[in-house]
This record gives C-alpha cells, structure tokens and sequence, in this order.
C-alpha cells in the first residue's frame, strides 16, 4: 500500500539534506568570502515549503497563501 504521507516527509527531509550540502552559507571570511550583490538568500524552510507546495501542485494561492 502506498503510504502518501511518508513520502512526502521523504521527499521533505532529502530537500533538507539537499540544502545542507549544496546550498547552505558557509563561514563568511572578510576579504576572502565572496559578496554576490543580488545574491537569493533563503534556508532549508523555505526550500522545503516551496517542495511541499509543489507536491500538492499549488501553482497559485494553496494553503501557504493562508500562512503567508
């Protein structure tokens, strides 16, 4: 049987996993870090929720819009 539920938190928790190796901010170093000037700053929230609302396939106002 398949088992919606757990594979969204599945889904959710690589999302989560996904950020902390690739995405998340590293140390900033002063004169060695590198300034993006219009740089997107975000965390492992936000990549979630935008998944999560993904999965239910909101592309306009869903149940985020509530929360927002």
């Amino acid at each position: 049987m398949l088992d919606e539920k757990k594979d969204r938190q599945e889904i959710l928790d690589l999302v989560k996993k996904y950020y902390e190796n690739h995405k998340q901010a590293t140390e900033f170093l002063p004169g060695k870090t590198k300034l993006s000037y219009a740089g997107r700053v975000f965390d492992h929230e936000e990549m979630v929720n935008l998944v999560d609302s993904s999965l239910d396939f909101w592309l306009t106002a869903g149940r985020y819009c509530d929360k927002f």
